[in-house]
Order: structure tokens, then sequence, then C-alpha cells
């Protein structure tokens, strides 16, 4: 988990756009995932990989790297402000 930590302040860094407690939102709402989608949001929005890169690394076509994506960022066990926060990554990293 420390590793999720380091990457999510990186993105904090990099992304002028989050402030603290924005980036601490996002630690709470990624931590809230199933593995499989933590593992794809992570490999995805964190250190932004292509999709066609996810899919190689986890033997996965690309359809369910998007199926996979998509259902994380609407998790509906996440806070309400949390699937706005995960799009930022999509956009801005």
């Amino acid at each position: 988990m420390e590793h999720l930590y380091y990457w999510i302040k990186q993105l904090y860094f990099r992304n002028s756009g989050l402030d603290k407690e924005s980036v601490e939102r996002i630690i709470q709402a990624i931590n809230s995932l199933r593995p499989q989608y933590r593992l794809a949001i992570i490999l995805r929005g964190i250190e932004g990989l292509s999709t066609a890169q996810v899919a190689e690394i986890l033997n996965w076509s690309e359809a369910k790297v998007k199926t996979t994506l998509h259902r994380a960022r609407h998790s509906e066990k996440r806070e309400a402000s949390a699937p706005q926060l995960l799009n930022k990554l999509r956009t801005n990293v």
C-alpha cells in the first residue's frame, strides 16, 4: 500500500490542479476498490500506460481493460465525489 501512496503523491506534485485533500480522497477511493479495479486504475490512470499496454501486462483483452476501468470509476462502494476524482486521473495524467 505504501507504493500506492507514493504514486498518488507523485500525481499530486505533477498535477497542480489537485489539492492535498483531493489526493487523500483519491487514495481512499482507490483503496476501496476491488483488487482488479485498483490494479487497472493504477496502471492506466496513475502510471499513464495505454490500454494496450495494460492489457498486455495483465494478459487481458483491451475490451476487458476498458470495461474494468469503467466499472472502477463508477463503483457504488465509493463516496459520491470519488468518480469525478478518478476521472481527473484519466484526463490529467
